[in-house]
This record gives structure tokens, C-alpha cells and sequence, in this order.
């Protein structure tokens, strides 16, 4: 990439920090891809504000590198982060450039390493200098030293880009930022700073600063002045026209929850009989048995808006309830199978207590601060008076010491 880049006029641009600090995993993976997928619906162009990979490995550039291109649908410019060492050239290019239109000049610097570069200054003098006229938008990784954050750049540092707003004359209309997993806004040397790492990774609590959630922020021109918005990044089910993918991705999810169901099962049935290394490997599976399924659901596509996941599990819960345990139920005493029969009137009468839970979920959107109880001799789980641990299980009556 050149050091200067003339784009078509744009009428929009997305922002989107920090995707891969915590790994590549399909979780974050559908975050990033979320928002990839509706910046290209709104906006002409994204910038990744740094911290593209965990680490500087090869196999990462090249994995997310062909996700971005596979994903995108549309053109997406990067910057470097401090997770992004060895190879991001190779991969992504000069880490500072300029992104120029008639309108806006974006002035991408490398500061990955708390400093800035010779070639980064000099690029941001000319930039100041030969685009008075444009508004300017300076990119980097880690933020400026600021009255919210202080995760941030050195005052000395941060001294060598005021001095060229000083020379110049000319000083952009925002500072864009990532690195903090999080996002706040700031004014910094009389410029409004936008910080925003929401794109994927863990987020990070700031004291004074709410969580924000997964985003994005999409600038757009209105009336001739360029304004900004914090857009939610929000996963969508996936539509694959290959009809194969997507069946064999629900069908792998289902096979992996079986597999951690019985590794937990199995962990407990090797700690009865005093095999407690045994159990511990047996749960180390279980727990990565989890992760894969999640990571196909991801993958797949599943709504995870509070809304809908509460209206299907509504859904399987009632159906469970009202039609399916007590038609086997029913089969169950016909043919005299005891023990089927005690799991599955035990399994009814904890579903129907599910779905009240859930009842009461989806009409207050959140819900109060409340004390959770499962019985881990038939499952039913309950709320108590006053927090208070029940003495034994409503349903099977087994001691409080079995009841989580």
C-alpha cells in the first residue's frame, strides 16, 4: 500500500477495534464477521483499528487475512496494533498512510510500539499541510493521553503530534482510537476523541465507563458535516446457499453437546470411585467438548439477541412440558419401565418450573437480582424466599447439601 490512497468520494466509513486480542475462535470470529457484514450494508469502506491477530504468527495473518476476504463485501484497510508484530506488512501492507477523497483525508500512524515513527510524523505534516481544506480523522492504536482512559500514550509522545498541529495550523476533527476494549469519548487538545475496541475481543471495564457491548462506529456525512454513531454489532442466522453446511454445522453442534454431556457424566461416575486424576480429564473433555459446540452454533449462524434466544428456549421448554415428556411419560407407566418413568416425571415437573423462569425472563427484558437453586439429583432448578437455600428438593426431595 502507498503512503497515500485516493478513494472514491465516500458517503460512509465503519471503524471496527481490536477483533483478535483473545484468539480467532469462531465466537469472536462471528462477532468480527457481524460487523463486517453490516458495514458493508451501510458504509463504503471499514478501518480495522489494530490488534487484527493474538500474536505475530504467520497462520494468523494468513487465517484472518482469507476470513476478512471470504466475509467482507466490501473494501477494508487496516492499522497496526500492538498484538500485530511479525508479518502484518506482508499481510496488510504499510502500517501509515493517508486515505484521501475530495471531503476527508484519514491519516493512518503506527504508534503500535507507544511510539510514534519518523515516517509516521513526516506523513502526518504533509498530510495536515497539503489537506487544510478536508476534514482529517487521525487513526492509531493506543489512545492519547486523555481525562478517562489511562491506557494510553506517553505526554512526551503525544507532545511530537501537537507540535505538528501547532506548525501546521491545522488539526483534525477526531482522533480514532482502538486498544482498549471498550468505548468512551474524550475531547483531547480541543479534538474529539473517539475510542472504540468493540469489535470482538473480551471487553474491558473502565472505571466511570459503562459497558459498551460489541460495535462498531460508522461515520457519515449529513448536510456536509461528517458525524459518527456507536452501531451494536448484532449476529444474524446465517443463510447458506449450500443447504449441506448448514445441516452438518447443526448436526456437529449436536453431536459435541452429547459428547460434553457424557464427559461430565463420566467425570462424576470417576470420582465415585475414587479416581479423582481420572475425573479431572474426563472434565478438562467435557469442557472442550462445550466449546466446540458453541463454536458451531456461531457458526451456523444463531440469533443471539436476549429476545429470540428466550422465545426458543420458551418454545422447546412448553413443548417439552405440555406435549413430549408427558406423552413418554405415559408410554413409560404403560410398560412398567420404573426408572424411565421416575426421569421422566422428574424432567416434567423441573420444565414446567422453567418455563415460568422463562416466562418471566421475556416479559421484563432483564430481570431482578435473584438466587438460583438446581438439584442435582433430578434438576429442577428454583428460586427460594429471601435467597434462602431450600432444606431439600421440592420435586425429589433430596438434602440441601445436593442442591447447587
Amino acid at each position: 500500500m502507498s503512503n497515500s490512497v485516493k478513494i472514491p468520494n465516500f458517503n460512509a466509513f465503519t471503524a471496527l477495534g481490536d477483533p483478535g486480542c483473545d484468539g480467532l475462535g469462531a465466537e469472536i470470529m462471528t462477532i468480527f464477521g457481524g460487523g463486517l457484514n453490516a458495514a458493508a450494508a451501510d458504509s463504503d469502506f471499514s478501518l480495522i483499528l489494530g490488534d487484527i491477530v493474538p500474536y505475530g504468527s504467520e497462520r494468523f495473518y494468513k487465517s484472518v487475512r482469507n476470513f476478512i476476504r471470504t466475509t467482507a463485501a466490501h473494501e477494508v484497510y487496516a492499522l497496526k496494533g500492538n498484538h500485530d508484530k511479525e508479518f502484518y506488512n506482508e499481510y496488510f501492507g504499510d502500517p501509515e498512510y493517508t486515505l484521501c477523497d475530495d471531503n476527508t483525508a484519514i491519516v493512518v500512524l503506527d504508534n503500535s510500539s507507544r511510539e510514534f515513527t519518523p515516517n509516521g510524523l513526516e506523513l502526518l505534516e504533509k498530510s495536515l499541510t497539503e489537506h487544510k481544506d478536508k476534514n482529517i480523522i487521525l487513526a492509531m492504536h493506543i489512545p492519547p493521553p486523555n481525562s478517562v482512559c489511562l491506557n494510553s500514550l506517553g505526554e512526551s509522545e503525544w507532545a511530537k503530534i501537537t507540535r505538528l498541529f501547532e506548525k501546521t495550523g491545522k488539526s483534525p476533527c477526531y482522533l480514532l482510537c482502538g486498544h482498549v476494549h471498550s468505548y468512551f469519548e474524550a475531547d483531547v487538545f480541543g479534538i474529539k476523541l473517539i475510542a472504540s475496541g468493540g469489535g470482538g475481543a473480551r471487553e474491558e471495564d473502565i472505571e466511570g465507563v459503562s459497558r459498551s457491548g460489541y460495535h462498531r462506529v460508522r461515520f457519515f456525512y449529513d448536510d456536509g458535516n461528517l458525524l459518527y454513531e456507536k452501531l451494536p454489532i448484532r449476529t444474524k442466522p446465517v443463510n447458506y446457499d449450500d443447504k449441506d453446511i448448514s445441516e452438518n454445522l447443526l448436526k456437529s453442534f449436536t453431536n459435541e453437546c452429547v459428547a460434553h454431556i457424557k464427559y461430565k457424566i463420566y467425570a462424576e461416575d470417576a470420582l465415585r470411585r475414587g479416581l479423582p486424576n481420572l475425573s479431572k480429564l474426563l472434565s478438562a473433555l467435557a469442557e472442550s467438548e462445550y466449546y466446540h459446540a458453541r463454536n458451531f452454533l456461531y457458526a451456523h449462524g444463531e440469533n443471539f439477541e436476549p429476545a429470540a434466544y428466550l422465545k426458543d428456549s420458551l418454545t422447546s421448554e412448553t413443548d417439552e412440558a405440555e406435549r413430549v415428556y408427558p406423552k413418554l411419560l405415559k408410554l413409560a407407566r404403560e410398560r412398567n419401565a420404573g426408572l424411565a418413568e421416575y426421569a421422566y416425571s422428574d424432567a416434567l415437573a423441573a420444565e414446567k418450573g422453567h418455563r415460568i423462569l422463562l416466562e418471566n425472563a421475556l416479559e421484563s427484558g432483564d430481570i431482578e437480582p435473584m438466587s438460583y437453586y438446581t438439584c442435582t439429583s433430578c434438576g429442577k432448578t428454583f428460586t427460594a424466599q429471601g435467597g434462602e437455600k431450600a432444606e431439600t428438593c421440592p420435586v425429589c426431595g433430596a438434602p440441601c447439601d445436593k442442591i447447587k
